[in-house]
């Protein structure tokens, strides 16, 4: 990890889950898994709306599609 130069925030993120960057993780793999509870749990800590998260999500999907051109 300290050979790709990281900030120590984004480490204890990745290693740890800590912090803001940590949640945002935490929340990426709950809604990834399928774990409603946990996504819930972590949309309050952030003060993310689930309509604010769907957004998100449609916008990373147009992101990614605009990408690989798959538009």
């Amino acid at each position: 990890m300290n050979d790709i130069g990281l900030s120590s925030s984004l480490k204890k993120a990745i290693l740890e889950q800590t912090g803001t960057h940590g949640q945002l993780l935490k929340l990426v793999k709950d809604v990834e898994l399928g774990n409603f509870d946990a996504t819930h749990y972590e949309l309050n800590g952030l003060d993310i709306s689930a309509e604010d998260l769907l957004n998100i999500q449609v916008e990373c999907i147009e992101w990614s599609n605009q990408l690989s051109g798959t538009n």
